[in-house]
């Protein structure tokens, strides 16, 4: 005779404990990178914010983001510049290592960080929605970006 529903539970799942954290797998490097980005991150999303009460933008894909910081956060977004625009949730992002423009978004969390939103260049990318230079330049897929067409022929 096969189990019932009520053989396999033994009680509340709000009784149960969480799993025990097993320390071979902890790194601390790779949770000090993440939690380095996370609050850039936030920051960022603060400087979006008051664009989207701005009316500047609408949704963060809408957005390009300039980041000033100094020398050493710099060094580590464009070490890590491969996941910024997705992680941010915008259509681009330059990072800078000197003094920004006047009346830009400056951090209170993190210093010398400041953030510059603009509306993001080029076209609304019709499979990723983020916008780019380079919708309509490939014949075969008109309608996407660059690298949605290189998906699109994978």
């Amino acid at each position: 005779m096969g189990m019932g529903f009520s053989d396999v539970l033994t009680g509340s799942v709000h009784l149960e404990l969480f799993p025990q954290i097993n320390q071979a797998y902890v790194n601390e490097e790779l949770d000090a990178k993440w939690g380095r980005l996370l609050k850039v991150r936030s920051e960022v999303a603060k400087a979006l914010e008051i664009a989207r009460k701005d009316r500047l933008i609408g949704h963060s894909l809408e957005a390009h983001v300039d980041i000033y910081s100094d020398q050493d956060l710099h060094i580590f977004l464009k070490d890590n510049s491969g996941e910024l625009v997705s992680f941010f949730i915008v259509s681009s992002v330059t990072t800078h290592c000197n003094t920004p423009p006047p009346d830009v978004f400056q951090s209170s969390e993190i210093n010398g960080l400041s953030i510059q939103v603009s509306r993001a260049g080029g076209s609304k990318c019709s499979r990723c929605w983020n916008f780019s230079e380079t919708v309509g330049q490939d014949t075969e897929h008109p309608a996407v970006c660059s690298r949605c067409a290189e998906a699109l022929r994978a």
